[in-house]
């Protein structure tokens, strides 16, 4: 696995885990709250700033998260591939039991 496998694949880790939601949930509800509350808020209700911060990080998580699954399903695709292998050996194993058995 290369530098930019390993690279995506951490990101994703750490992305894809329910801290993270939880902490975009505290950051959203925060930045709601304070632009609401504040008198001299730079970013008023439809908070439009705040939607240009989440189109950029939908931009940034949405390659990542494919390269991600690209990665996930060449890596099952070798693990299925194996296990083939390994049944299919198990099989022919299997076969010259049965053959010295009789």
């Amino acid at each position: 696995m290369g530098f930019h496998d390993r690279v995506a694949l951490s990101f994703t880790k750490l992305i894809g885990t329910m801290y993270a939601v939880y902490t975009l949930v505290l950051f959203l509800a925060g930045w709601m709250l304070w632009q609401s509350v504040d008198t001299n808020a730079f970013d008023p209700y439809p908070f439009a700033f705040l939607l240009f911060i989440g189109n950029v990080m939908q931009l940034l998580l949405i390659p990542l998260i494919i390269v991600s699954q690209n990665l996930q399903s060449k890596h099952a695709e070798l693990r299925a591939e194996e296990e083939y292998k390994r049944t299919v050996s198990i099989y022919n194993d299997i076969g010259k039991i049965l053959e010295k058995l009789k």
